[in-house]
């Protein structure tokens, strides 16, 4: 959704009073940037708009700018370039007169058109407000238009390059023999050419460019192919053919970008030669998509190639979804290509990737379907069509299979044969659906038109990129931290107003995605992404900055509480699953409680043969329980006061865990269930509790008690069943 997705009347009264025609705003911006010099000006904008300067470390205020309302994104940048190259200029020619005016008009003309684009949605608003109805304005395709324009970015531009790797490693022989390159080379080339404009324009940044239209902004985004032999070493022939495959023919003029949502050939195509064999990227970014993207259609243009090319896309998506799951769980609880069958023979489906941890389990369907021109341009039937068959197919296909993981009667088979042991009762299923390409608005796209049906403990689907899924598994790198934020997304996700679901992620990492129920919708700003867009950096491309956002995998690194999670996800079981993606949903500050509790209790259990404390959450708790006894000894009395500590808090469930104090490990885990009612002796029992500090206080102080009073510990158990022995061990 864009960033003014929310309307008040007054504001549609204003646009529909003030907006041109987009094709008139359009056209007018074609006339302007058409402008002899204006490269100068686009150079400007784009080392504004998209460099980030920082000193020592890269810090989240250091890329604001770059979230700014007030700058101009790829989409619009490349708005003005495609028109521009209609002219057939000459990047060569001087600076213009009046750089600043050209520029100060170039935004107020994108202004205009992002107001224009938004117009058949506020007319739609308008109708409704003087009828008094109120209907969805998202299901028009025109409407549609705006989000999908004004997206954002697909990726991070190191995933575009190191992603196009791997997708086209099995179509290389194909792409050397037309294009003269191999993909790797091409990225290598790619790579150089921006290594070398940052250092250019670094270089100008320190000698004192500020001014727009000073010619060392459009020099910064100018090479040849000498520099780059010079950078990577490889042959000037190689060097040009990985240049030209990515460059828009001299005199090419664009023909078809007549109309904003046409075809821009510059999308595909972002290098632009000046002359004399020199060169021009306004935007790396743009290069690093175009070699994810543009090999596709080279290779579905050849007609006896195009039915290989597109299996290897589809091998590619889920191998993809494999290595980054596989990482996340281990190799022995993801599966590839798993068939389901009633009888040998007898097929019924198949999951992509299938997850089982514990009593959860994951289903992941991979599409290799992409949004098409006609559905840009606001066609309602194929942007409906897209959805269908790049995420509501995949969504059914899901739905199909985690039913049929509750069937006991149909087998689950590897493509090897290799049978899939299902758990008899999953008591979490998660839906994945990942398409293989960036595929604009998609969060929004899927709040909008994906049809969902109820199925008990299925989860909402997360709806991703391979790019967001390869963020998830970077960051969310352990199983239960994955399986939470799922949860999360599935319970809290209806609520959430985003562009992309890194901004989501992102708060996630900060915040933990949790909402109070007083609030029924939050839309979260692109910004928010800035922490894990420099984590991503700092991992991926060695930036300065933090590799880990400071929140939920901070909080807890390097206590006891990481310690034992890790270990519950070492040999998962229900109820301890339970209780760490219930630790999970906690605050900050109830995490920090948590973890100096757990602590506390193995310092005073080290010196006093036992200790354990205990923190209520909403309608559950934990008690950590920490001693020498043996286990015979030990589990009743944590059992028991478990019970008493769920009485007193009056809910229905409490959880429980042994730490030997020697260590910290488990000794093992416990939950008790079972519906709260009032009961005298346990009322009785559990007034006790608050009390046990002072009864330890007054232990220590010399009050003796008898063997058969209750414990100190506020047990409710005989002192002489509970603390006698290891009292009288101190």
């Amino acid at each position: 959704m864009s960033a003014d997705a929310d309307i008040t009347p007054a504001q549609a009264t204003s646009q529909r009073r003030d907006s041109r025609p987009e094709q008139l705003v359009f056209d007018e911006l074609g006339r302007l940037v058409a402008a002899p010099g204006f490269a100068h000006v686009i150079a400007a904008l784009c080392a504004r708009d998209n460099f980030t300067w920082y000193r020592d470390e890269m810090r989240a205020e250091d890329m604001a700018h770059l979230y700014s309302r007030s700058r101009l994104i790829r989409t619009e940048m490349f708005t003005m370039i495609g028109l521009m190259m209609r002219s057939d200029p000459d990047l060569s020619a001087p600076t213009p007169a009046d750089p600043g005016k050209l520029a100060k008009r170039a935004e107020e003309l994108l202004s205009e058109l992002h107001d224009s684009m938004n117009q058949p949605r506020v007319e739609s608003m308008r109708e409704a407000m003087l009828s008094g109805d109120m209907p969805n304005p998202w299901t028009q395709g025109d409407a549609m238009r705006e989000p999908i324009f004004y997206g954002g970015e697909g990726a991070f531009s190191f995933q575009n390059c190191d992603f196009a790797s791997q997708k086209y490693s099995a179509d290389d022989s194909w792409i050397i023999t037309a294009k003269g390159a191999s993909i790797d080379e091409m990225i290598a080339v790619a790579r150089a050419i921006g290594r070398i404009q940052t250092d250019k324009l670094t270089f100008a940044i320190h000698a004192g460019l500020h001014q727009i239209g000073d010619p060392r902004f459009l020099d910064s985004f100018t090479f040849d192919a000498d520099e780059i032999v010079a950078s990577i070493g490889l042959p000037h022939d190689r060097v040009l053919a990985c240049i030209h495959a990515f460059a828009l023919p001299n005199s090419h003029g664009n023909p078809t970008f007549r109309a904003l949502t046409e075809f821009n050939a510059v999308n595909a195509m972002p290098i632009l030669a000046r002359g004399d064999d020199r060169f021009v990227l306004f935007h790396w970014n743009a290069l690093a998509e175009a070699l994810y993207e543009a090999p596709f259609y080279w290779l579905g243009a050849d007609k006896s190639y195009a039915p290989t090319a597109f299996k290897h896309r589809g091998d590619f998506t889920e191998t993809f979804a494999l290595k980054r799951l596989c990482k996340v769980f281990g190799e022995s609880r993801v599966f590839h290509g798993v068939n389901i069958e009633r009888g040998k023979g007898d097929r019924v489906g198949e999951i992509d990737v299938l997850v089982l941890f514990g009593d959860r389990a994951i289903v992941l369907q991979a599409k290799s379907k992409r949004l098409t021109l006609e559905a840009r341009r606001g066609n309602d039937l194929q942007i409906k069509g897209d959805f269908k068959a790049a995420i509501q197919d995949s969504y059914d296909q899901a739905m199909d299979c985690a039913e049929a993981l509750r069937n006991p009667n149909l087998r689950f088979l590897t493509s090897d044969g290799a049978t899939v042991r299902i758990p008899a009762k999953l008591t979490q299923i998660f839906l994945i659906c990942v398409v293989a390409d960036h595929y604009p608005a998609l969060a929004f796209q899927a709040d909008q038109f994906l049809v969902q049906r109820n199925v008990v403990d299925v989860k909402s689907p997360l709806v991703i990129d391979i790019f967001t899924l390869d963020a998830m598994a970077e960051m969310l790198d352990r199983p239960l931290r994955f399986l939470s934020y799922l949860e999360l997304r599935a319970t809290y996700g209806v609520k959430v107003h985003i562009h992309h679901e890194i901004t989501l992620l992102s708060y996630h990492l900060k915040y933990n995605l949790w909402l109070d129920d007083e609030y029924d919708m939050v839309a979260l700003e692109d910004d928010f992404a800035a922490d894990l867009e420099i984590a991503m950096g700092a991992r991926r491309l060695g930036l300065p900055g933090k590799r880990t956002p400071e929140g939920i995998l901070t909080v807890c690194s390097g206590r006891h509480l990481e310690t034992l999670i890790a270990a519950l996800e070492g040999e998962p079981f229900g109820p301890m699953i339970d209780l760490v993606l219930l630790i999970y949903q906690l605050s900050g500050s109830a995490l920090k409680e948590l973890a100096d509790g757990i602590d506390r209790v193995l310092d005073l259990a080290r010196q006093n043969s036992s200790s354990d404390f205990s923190i209520g959450f909403a309608d559950t708790g934990i008690t950590i329980h920490s001693n020498f006894m043996r286990r015979l000894e030990a589990e009743p009395r944590l059992e028991a006061h478990m019970a008493l500590r769920k009485y007193k808090q009056k809910v229905d469930s409490w959880y429980g865990i042994s730490l030997s104090p020697t260590d910290g490990t488990i000794r093992f885990g416990k939950k008790v269930a079972f519906p709260w009612a009032f009961d005298p002796e346990l009322q009785s029992a559990a007034r006790q509790l608050g009390k046990a500090k002072d009864q330890r206080s007054l232990k220590r102080n010399g009050v003796k008690l008898g063997r058969n009073d209750p414990c100190h510990c506020g047990s409710g158990e005989k002192y002489k069943k509970c603390h006698l022995n290891a009292d009288a061990s101190k």
